[in-house]
């Protein structure tokens, strides 16, 4: 179960890390963050500009945790709590942004998501399907570190576990070219 552990770490981690540098690699991008934000209608205009480098630099610190998690775990040395804090945290956030795509969808209003690159996309189930996976993941990595505290030790394993949680993210975070090269896409909701 540790190996298991050690690959969803690896799926949150690779997730978490292209989602923030996405959003902080320059200026213009986490401009057009903020103005994806401001389409959602939640907040004041003046607000989203600091609510975009809110959760810029949320995920920026849960990806930091969960490199340092990553890298303690490899050389055989694993803090629990900060597992424990690095996984709850990015599992909470990762709830918050499907409640907010719950919503929006159950409201059949149409805005955009623009999660992994400032090229907006129209929101859609599979967004939804995406976040409440990446809860479903660091739920389970929670209950590893709860249940089976520890560092997993053999280095074939732990490449294969952080292969397969490496893989599963690029899946995940390309899920609108995963969805438009095997089935057909859903309409877009309309304003």
């Amino acid at each position: 179960m540790r190996y298991v552990g050690f690959g969803l770490n690896g799926l949150l981690v690779l997730v978490l890390t292209v989602s923030a540098g996405a959003k902080v690699r320059s200026r213009q991008a986490q401009w057009e963050f903020a103005s994806v934000l401001r389409g959602w209608g939640w907040l004041p205009p003046r607000w989203t500009a600091a609510a975009a480098a809110l959760l810029s630099g949320g995920e920026v610190v849960l990806a930091s945790l969960l490199w340092w998690v990553a890298v303690r775990s490899t050389v055989g040395v694993l803090s629990s709590v900060t597992a424990l804090i690095a996984a709850g945290g990015a599992t909470l956030l990762f709830l918050a942004f499907a409640a907010a795509v719950a919503v929006k969808l159950g409201r059949r209003r149409a805005v955009s998501c623009a999660c992994f690159s400032t090229r907006a996309t129209p929101l859609r189930l599979r967004h939804l399907v995406r976040n409440l996976a990446l809860v479903l993941a660091g739920t389970v990595w929670i209950l590893v570190l709860w249940r089976h505290p520890g560092v997993p030790t053999r280095p074939g394993g732990l490449l294969l576990a952080a292969s397969t949680g490496c893989l599963a993210a690029v899946v995940l975070i390309r899920i609108d070219d995963v969805v438009e090269l095997f089935g057909r896409s859903s309409p877009a909701l309309r304003s």
